[in-house]
């Protein structure tokens, strides 16, 4: 017997966080609790179980008991299946393992007999799940194949998730830590979206297992702390917030934390007793010998996927030979990209200044040796000045040059740049630091070509060309007095914004190739290319060093790669961290954040209200009325 499609759709949109599912399921039980219909016995089983997911495994076990009693009041022929497939996930929970895997294994063989091969598929999967945690890896690993050819034939490629995990703690049991956290990874960068909430916190725990094993506790308490940012994600599913406790507990404990451990492991037990699960062992400070990490990893072939061949580079519409290794070149493929420095170059043979704005690391200095190049004055020189780098005392003299005797220290005349560029061109990077004196002094020169070389009294004029670069908001700094107007008019007749790393995501996988290629030619080492999932990756992080990171990550990846391929887990801990919050790399819609916010609001304030909605809403200056409905909407009950 299989569970109706609209009742399916009640459990995925609880799991979506939509709308009230829970009362609208009693709604199908009615007010007798011995309501008998079939539409009240699945939504017993549904809300079954719902909060067997919550870890609520009293409310689990009373559902799943109505869901019996009304299906043999129905007098069926067959009862559903899953029945037993979610007794035997709450006796798991219970710590009752031997049975739970006894009644999984019935339910495969009945399954299979009665061709229910979802049913089986959803009994293997579980089963694989209770043996991998209990060492029986060679069966686990069977009864995972079964689950998946038959997902896979039923085109139910999502339950693949709950899959891949379960052979992440096979590989973790195998302590092949680098495979784990690549099947880790690929779950994370294929669960978004609220309905696999679940999910990515399970995979956060187990990247956070395995960087406890290899003693990286500082990137296992990252993890962490990014989980506890997903409060609704901790609420709904109690059982999960019952293990970040244990493993906060475990992490403070490695750290000689006393006060923090105790607390957390405190927290963990109130949890876990109010919800009857089982004590898990593995999580808790005193189980640490389960969690040391291994001597070795065991050695293994890797057969994966080598970066594409290409027959060329793009680089501002032209193209390179694959032995190229132009230093100054802005490796791109992105077609915004390509047309921003077509446009760059367009305006480049004037002698006007430029501006470039932009994050840190997303090549303004290259895009300045560029102009230069591009200008015309390729043939004379180019002089980069980090406006940071210098003391505010030595900028007005390092540009404009000073006289013997001009100041202590001062024992002989001294060209400034402006002087030894002559026809050339100025690259001013961070001109939003530039002291206020200073800046009328650069905006002199901008008017008139006029400067005064300090200490002395003949004005001289220059023909240097001053293209400037910042990633600060000149804008706002001049509300806030900092900058000045006039010098920002006149700095701004040309201005590029250079988009960063994330906003050209077709440029990583090229950008990283050339890195990788350009490395093996200089250090001498043998070909490497990158996996599938380590593309994607490098994808969906969120890059705030931009090209500049890009190229860090990727030579430590080189050099942390053994088999000649670099694959997901050779990234550092920083980067798969971000994978367990993939909001916090994706910016979500306006619409999307201003929700997410009046919900965090609104738990915020019921939870200061001790669920007092009144309370709350007076907290919010709400009407109860409105707070009601904005619960109800938020599936917040």
């Amino acid at each position: 017997m299989i569970i109706p499609p609209d009742m399916e759709t009640w459990y995925s949109r609880f799991l979506s966080g939509r709308g009230d599912v829970v009362d609208s399921l009693n709604s199908f039980l009615g007010e007798d609790s011995g309501a008998r219909t079939r539409d009240g016995a699945w939504a017993a089983f549904i809300l079954s179980r719902i909060y067997f997911v919550q870890g609520k495994l009293d409310l689990a076990q009373s559902y799943l008991r109505r869901s019996f009693r009304i299906f043999y009041s129905l007098k069926e022929n067959e009862y559903p299946l899953g029945l037993w497939v979610n007794r035997a996930l709450i006796l798991k929970h219970r710590g009752e393992y031997s049975r739970a895997s006894k009644l999984l294994r019935a339910v495969c063989r009945l399954s299979l007999r009665r061709r229910h091969v979802l049913s089986a598929a959803k009994a293997s999967s579980n089963l694989a799940s209770i043996l991998a945690r209990r060492g029986s890896l060679e069966e686990s690993r069977a009864y995972l194949n079964l689950a998946e050819n038959i997902y896979n034939a039923l085109g139910r490629e999502k339950e693949n998730l709950s899959l891949t995990l379960t052979r992440s703690v096979l590989d973790i049991r195998r302590e092949l830590l680098s495979k784990a956290k690549d099947n880790i990874c690929e779950v994370l960068f294929q669960s978004e979206g609220p309905e696999f909430n679940r999910e990515r916190l399970t995979a956060g725990f187990l990247l956070a297992e395995i960087f406890i094993r290899r003693d990286e506790t500082a990137a296992a308490l990252n993890i962490l702390e990014n989980i506890a940012e997903d409060i609704e994600g901790l609420e709904k599913f109690p059982s999960k917030k019952m293990i970040y406790y244990y493993l906060y507990s475990l992490l403070a404990c490695r750290r000689g934390n006393d006060d923090k451990k105790n607390k957390y492991y405190e927290k963990g037990e109130r949890l876990r007793k109010e919800l009857g699960i089982a004590r898990p062992g593995k999580w808790l400070p005193g189980s640490e010998k389960d969690l040391l990490p291994p001597a070795r990893e065991k050695k293994r072939a890797v057969e994966e996927e080598t970066i594409a061949e290409r027959e060329s580079l793009y680089i501002c519409g032209n193209t390179m030979s694959r032995n190229g290794t132009a230093e100054n070149e802005f490796i791109t493929v992105n077609n915004r990209m390509k047309n921003l420095l077509e446009r760059i170059k367009g305006v480049s043979g004037t002698p006007l200044p430029i501006l470039l704005c932009g994050n840190t690391g997303t090549g303004k200095d290259l895009i300045a040796g560029m102009i230069h190049k591009w200008s015309g004055r390729s043939d004379k020189p180019f002089i980069p000045v980090n406006v940071t780098a210098l003391a505010p005392s030595l900028f007005e003299s390092s540009l404009f040059g000073h006289v013997k005797g001009a100041f202590t220290g001062a024992v002989k005349l001294n060209k400034g740049f402006v002087e030894a560029s002559g026809d050339g061109t100025i690259f001013l990077d961070e001109i939003g630091e530039l002291r206020a004196d200073l800046q009328a002094k650069l905006l002199r020169y901008l008017d008139s070509g006029e400067y005064l070389v300090v200490g002395g009294s003949e004005v001289k004029r220059g023909t240097a060309r001053i293209i400037a670069a910042t990633n600060k908001d000149l804008e706002s700094a001049i509300e806030k007095g900092t900058f000045r107007i006039d010098l920002y008019h006149r700095l701004n007749v040309f201005n590029f914004m250079i988009p960063s790393l994330k906003e050209r995501k077709n440029d990583i996988k090229i950008m990283a190739e050339y890195f990788i290629r350009k490395a093996c030619g200089e250090f001498n080492i043998s070909r490497a290319g990158l996996t599938k999932n380590a593309c994607d990756v490098l994808k969906r992080y969120s890059w705030p060093g931009n090209v500049r990171e890009l190229q860090n990550e990727v030579l430590k990846a080189l050099f942390n790669s053994r088999s000649g391929v670099i694959r997901a887990s050779d990234f550092s801990a920083r980067i798969l961290t971000e994978l367990v919050m993939p909001n916090k790399s994706e910016e979500s819609s306006l619409d999307n954040r201003i929700a997410a916010m009046e919900r965090r609001e609104i738990l915020k304030a019921l939870r200061e209200a001790g669920g007092n909605r009144s309370m709350a809403a007076r907290i919010l200056g709400l009407e109860r009325t409105t707070l009601i409905y904005r619960i109800k909407r938020y599936g917040l009950n």
